[in-house]
């Protein structure tokens, strides 16, 4: 399968602005960089596909609040 690249945005709130969650992988496996504060909206874009690694760029809230939830999964 062919890899690509899917952008999930978090919404912003009053203390931080909206954030990109990105998704990169192919039909069967995935890895999700700075999955943000949306774990619903990342893993139902990720749907069946096998999360490989979730990487967090830096340790802002709005990048890593929801790692530990989408890494459950």
């Amino acid at each position: 399968m062919e890899a690509r690249i899917q952008r999930v945005a978090s919404p912003g709130d009053t203390d931080a602005p909206e954030s990109n969650a990105w998704i990169v992988g192919d039909d069967d496996e995935v890895i999700v960089v700075d999955p943000g504060r949306d774990a619903d909206a990342v893993l139902s874009a990720i749907g069946d596909r096998d999360i490989l690694a979730v990487i967090c760029t830096h340790g802002h809230a709005a990048h890593v609040a929801r790692a530990p939830a989408v890494v459950g999964e």
